[in-house]
């Protein structure tokens, strides 16, 4: 399910890149916060763990990894889908209810 509503052929391309990982705030202030891990995780199939992470949480849909990606895909998209995916499911934070 995941993996239809992300470019599989840019997220491998990504998984070998990690520009963003220098330049995303969340990357810098966070510690175990790695984009880099969980695009492997879903280009190996194994995205379920992600669900119901804090990490996919934490992203701040800054656009600094769109601006910094060659390809202009950005992690943001892999974050997007795995929220989604997760809210789905009734996994998510307190906050993100209350926001709705």
């Amino acid at each position: 399910m995941i993996r239809s509503r992300l470019n599989i052929k840019l997220l491998e391309k990504c998984s070998e890149c990690g520009a963003c990982h220098s330049i995303c705030p969340s990357c810098q202030h966070l510690e175990g916060y790695d984009p880099r891990a969980v695009i492997k995780d879903i280009l190996s199939g194994d995205h379920e763990k992600w669900l119901s992470s804090k990490h996919i949480w934490q992203c701040l849909e800054c656009h600094h990894c769109l601006e910094m990606c060659f390809q202009h895909y950005g992690f943001e998209n892999a974050m997007t889908a795995l929220r989604t995916l997760a809210t789905k499911r009734g996994i998510y934070p307190p906050q993100v209810k209350r926001g709705w």
